[in-house]
């Protein structure tokens, strides 16, 4: 009965993550997940589109990670800290 009450509120289906909020390990927040990318029927990475201070600091509106960098999956998307490049 668990299992069937965590795997309904916490998944990592394709459609699950699109409009999550997306942080980084440090507590940054970055944005929210508007795309998944797909290879060999397995999800390979995220595209983030940034919030407005993010945007502003990178002079970018979106970043694609690859999804090896995503940490953990629950109300919200927690990745690997990194530096963006311009």
């Amino acid at each position: 009965m668990k299992e069937k009450i965590i795997a309904k509120h916490f998944s990592n289906k394709i459609l699950d993550l699109i409009g999550k909020k997306v942080y980084t390990e440090s507590g940054t927040y970055l944005g929210i997940v508007q795309d998944v990318s797909l290879s060999s029927n397995k999800i390979s990475g995220l595209k983030i589109k940034l919030d407005e201070n993010a945007k502003e600091k990178h002079k970018i509106k979106e970043i694609i990670i690859n999804y090896s960098q995503v940490k953990a999956i629950k109300e919200i998307i927690i990745i690997k800290d990194f530096e963006i490049d311009n």
